[in-house]
């Protein structure tokens, strides 16, 4: 073993008995003792662990300092890299965000794209100026809504030339076709024809994942029937001055509404002759009502009438909750 404390003797080296003897001599110069043939008595410290050591004591700065610049590195680029992001955020933020959520918030308009995804124009079937009592006149129009998959949401008055009606708002469902009317117009103030006025027309489109089949869809929720229907002229017996119009209405659908509209076209061996508007406190499913209304146009006579419900089926809104619930 080298003998550490011993600075006078540093050409000696301590045989495997412990004793001192001078160094070997080779080619007239000591021969250096060799690490790799060092040998632990104890056999608990081999040479080779001892060559480690000793290279980990001598470059013991050296790994200090290339961990150091290892961290430093390390550092270095994580930093950089957090800034160049920081700084490509930011250019993002100022540059192509707000030309990226412009381009998001405007919608594609399917319907300049092809007419197939655009709905159809409503059609006006025939304008009536009718008798609608004393001193009264109805403008009415029948109109049609040829979409299957859209609502048509409007706005109407009629045109006298000299003098316009106010203006209205009212909603057709899909495929239907039914009159649209202003009711109790004085007679001298509007006289003659006139022309039905369409402004401000929207339209509230269906999906096919809410309803497949429209039209049996709503026939379906506008199943209602008249029966027992009477019509007494005005002065006859047992009737007031007024005509007079009875009959049931049933309600036919597995769906109570609430408070539905109704118009009520009179009709004379074919043609529409007069209409007229009521409308009923909730009406249950399954529920028949006794309906008694009056009418003061002079000469009218009803052959046959015909109920146009005015209810907007895509509005849960308008429906009552079952019996019970």
């Amino acid at each position: 073993m080298i003998n550490f404390y011993n600075q006078q003797n540093r050409d000696n080296y301590v045989d495997s008995h412990g004793a001192g003897a001078p160094a070997p001599i080779k080619n007239g110069k000591p021969v250096k003792p060799s690490l790799s043939k060092y040998t632990d008595p104890t056999n608990e410290f081999g040479s080779g662990q001892f060559k480690w050591a000793m290279w980990y004591v001598k470059n013991k700065v050296l790994l200090y300092r290339l961990a150091v610049a290892s961290l430093f590195a390390f550092c270095a680029l994580t930093i950089g890299f957090s800034i160049w992001k920081a700084v490509e955020l930011l250019v993002y933020d100022l540059t192509v965000k707000p030309i990226v959520e412009q381009q998001l918030a405007a919608s594609i308009d399917f319907t300049a794209l092809h007419p197939r995804f655009s709905p159809s124009s409503l059609e006006i079937l025939n304008s009536y100026v009718l008798p609608g009592g004393t001193e009264k006149v109805d403008a009415l129009a029948e109109v049609a809504n040829p979409n299957e998959r859209y609502i048509a949401i409007f706005d109407y008055f009629f045109d006298f030339g000299s003098t316009t009606t106010a203006r209205h708002t009212t909603m057709l469902l899909p495929m239907e076709s039914r009159p649209v009317a202003i009711f109790g117009l004085d007679s001298a103030e509007y006289s003659g024809s006139a022309n039905f006025v369409i402004d401000n027309l929207r339209w509230r489109r269906v999906s096919a994942h809410q309803v497949a089949d429209t039209r049996s869809w709503q026939e379906e929720r506008l199943n209602f029937t008249i029966e027992n229907f009477t019509f007494g002229f005005a002065g006859s017996t047992g009737e007031a001055a007024a005509n007079s119009l009875r009959f049931a209405l049933k309600n036919d659908t597995a769906y109570g509404y609430k408070n539905p509209v109704f118009y009520l076209g009179l009709y004379q061996s074919g043609p529409l002759v007069g209409i007229m508007k009521f409308d009923l406190l909730d009406f249950q499913s399954l529920e028949s009502r006794q309906i008694d209304l009056r009418n003061f146009v002079q000469n009218l006579s009803v052959s046959e009438i015909k109920v146009f419900p005015i209810i907007d089926l895509y509005d849960k809104a308008v429906y009552l909750a079952p019996k019970g619930i």
